[in-house]
Formats: structure tokens, sequence, C-alpha cells
């Protein structure tokens, strides 16, 4: 990724955490305009196009079943969808793995929260955009530096 694309990804990441965070939904047209930029810049090769359609594809996909059991809301999934648009296959499925592991982090206290009364209501989930967004830049990082995630 050169550094132009970087920066357009990360800040479709913080958009996205901020806005999940804060109102605990992303907005549809923040996923359009940034699937626009993703689609836009793999547009240099056929191949890259086709990454991103399948990056993209597989984003959505790989959250659908989490998505029909209620475990991530829509937005987690077209979120995801717009990360794998960004990364291409490969990195998508690196960076669900991160971003799960990330999650597993983050319900634990709120587990523990929960089941004291200490919290409840819309703030008792996870904001999901956050962990796959550490995921993504874990795997992309990962990549950098040439460790192995799988």
């Amino acid at each position: 990724m050169d550094p132009a694309h970087v920066a357009i990804f990360s800040s479709f990441l913080c958009l996205g955490v901020v806005w999940d965070v804060v109102e605990r939904r992303i907005p549809n047209r923040l996923l359009v305009v940034y699937a626009l930029f993703a689609f836009f810049l793999a547009a240099r090769s056929w191949d890259a196009l086709g990454a991103a359609a399948v990056g993209a594809g597989l984003g959505l996909g790989l959250l659908f079943v989490p998505f029909a059991l209620g475990f991530v809301g829509a937005g987690d999934a077209k979120f995801f969808a717009v990360v794998g648009a960004f990364l291409g296959p490969t990195r998508t499925v690196h960076a669900l793995v991160l971003g799960m592991a990330a999650g597993g982090f983050f319900a634990l206290p709120l587990l523990y929260c929960r089941s004291a009364g200490l919290v409840t209501g819309p703030k008792a989930t996870v904001p999901y955009a956050l962990p796959l967004s550490l995921g993504a830049l874990a795997a992309l990082l990962c990549e950098w530096t040439g460790l192995s995630i799988l």
C-alpha cells in the first residue's frame, strides 16, 4: 500500500470507529464514499480491481453469519466489506482473525460489567468497528514487518 492509500484507509478506519463508538452506528454515506475510494485506488489494474471486489465480498461474507446471529450489526458487516475492498482477500482474512482476537479483549470486561449491572442498553455492547480496525492495522503491520499471522 502506498502512503496515499494508507492515509485514505486510516481516515476511513478513524471515522468509522468514532461514529461507532459515539452513535453505535456507521452511516451508509461514509461506507459508500470510502468504498468508492477503495475501488478508485484499485483501478490501476484489473488484478487490483478484482482483489478489491473479492476482498469486499469476503469481508461482507465473513461477517454475514455473525450478523445473522445478532453478534454484530449490519453497519459492522458493511464496514468490514469496505475494509476488505482496501485490503484484498488475504489481508482481509488476517484482519478478521486479529480483529476477533482484539474484540475478545474488549468483550471480557464488558461481560463482567453487564453481569454486575454496571452497564445496560446500547452502551453494553462492543462497538465492533474498533477491534476490526485494530485487526486491519495489525494485519498491515504484520505484513510490513514480515511477521506471519496464520
